[in-house]
């Protein structure tokens, strides 16, 4: 019994940590946690080594088959924003504070905060090519005419 006792409370923690921890775990954490605790309770009514074997065979049935399918189920797309198909246009410069080295830009008649990777002072109506985005922050760069 004290078995079965000890797979039940195992079982509870790791369902416990798959709620702390989040999707990261792809759900492994639960099922593993589900497989412990329903041969645990069977262990409890019956005898631990009922348990055991029960548990085994889910822990192992999960790993060898439910995972594979289970990871075939669960698919994550990413896609691009609206904001990403910012990334590589040359825009001007509207105003720029040189003190907090953080700026306004103009694109499509709407105004964004921006900012350069390395802290430098960009000059008003200066030419800019957007890097990256960091929040609702512009990462830019000065474009160099040639």
């Amino acid at each position: 019994m004290v078995i079965s006792i000890a797979l039940t409370i195992i079982g509870l923690l790791l369902i416990i940590l798959e709620l702390i921890v989040g999707i990261e775990t792809g759900f492994d954490l639960l099922l593993l946690g589900v497989a412990l605790l329903i041969g645990g309770l069977t262990g409890y009514y019956s005898t631990d080594m009922i348990g055991i074997v029960i548990s085994t065979l889910l822990l192992f049935g999960y790993l060898l088959v439910g995972r594979k399918f289970l990871k075939n189920k669960i698919k994550v797309f990413s896609h691009s924003s609206n904001t990403d198909s910012l990334i590589g246009t040359i825009t001007n410069v509207k105003s720029w504070n040189a003190e907090k080295a953080v700026g306004i830009v103009s694109i499509d008649g709407e105004e964004w905060r921006a900012k350069t990777a390395d802290d430098k002072t960009l000059n008003v109506n200066s030419k800019v090519k957007i890097l990256n985005i960091s929040g609702v922050t512009l990462i830019v760069a000065e474009e160099i005419e040639t």
